[in-house]
């Protein structure tokens, strides 16, 4: 895995790794220095978002392949987003209504 992140989200750090012969997104808890209650929402976050992939499957949702909760690794694999991520690709174009008829 990259030593630096590729990118950041409230509590978490993304990388970039290959795994199984994939290329992967990894997301990292990012956790203090000693355990607080700050990091057990944080984990408490991490591990909702799991249940939440865990049941969806979807061509258009990226998948999740595998987390880990041991120890100082609190991580979540998930397919790589080759195509970029919805804020790379921007803000969807407007569409109009259609208007009654008068």
């Amino acid at each position: 895995m990259k030593s630096k992140p590729f990118g950041y989200g409230g509590s978490t750090d993304v990388f970039r790794a290959h795994w199984t012969r994939h290329t992967v997104d990894v997301k990292r808890l990012r956790t203090g220095a000693s355990a607080s209650a700050s990091d057990a929402k944080q984990l408490s976050q991490l591990k909702g978002e799991i249940n939440i992939h865990v049941g969806l499957r979807h061509p258009c949702i990226i998948s999740l392949y595998g987390y880990t909760s041991n120890g100082d690794g609190k991580e979540i694999v998930m397919e790589y987003a080759e195509n970029g991520s919805l804020n790379q690709i921007g803000e969807m174009p407007k569409t109009t209504t259609p208007q009654s008829g008068t």
